[in-house]
């Protein structure tokens, strides 16, 4: 079976999450429960879509969905931050870190398309 606690985009994805539970603790409670669990959800997601796309031979709908899922991260992180809930640092931590994911998901999908001969749109 591929080990995929070696994968950059793995260990990345994970740190992600991290800092998202970190992050969320300190919501106020109006918060806690909603835009939180969003952070929780979608970010359990992209680490659980990172292990079944390392272990899948068609992998173009999987790093689709990582990329999704990181964008919709994204998004999350700039309500908290537009709401005051998140801070400067941790916004823009979490940005480079979803950023980075981003990128190396766009990566893996060239990159599998181009040794696959799979036709699909980035």
């Amino acid at each position: 079976m591929a080990r995929y606690e070696h994968l950059p985009i793995y260990k990345a994805a994970y740190d992600l999450f991290i800092e998202a539970l970190q992050t969320t603790k300190t919501f106020p409670k109006d918060y806690r429960y909603t835009l939180g669990e969003h952070f929780h959800k979608s970010a359990i997601e992209l680490l659980k879509c990172v292990y079944k796309t390392n272990i899948t031979k068609n992998k173009v709908d999987l790093i689709k969905e990582i990329i999704y899922l990181a964008q919709e991260i994204g998004v999350l992180t700039r309500a908290a931050h537009d709401l005051k809930i998140m801070s400067d640092n941790r916004f823009v931590s979490m940005i480079e870190k979803r950023d980075n994911i981003e990128k190396q998901a766009t990566g893996w999908l060239k990159s599998f398309i181009n040794n696959a001969g799979v036709s699909s749109s980035v």
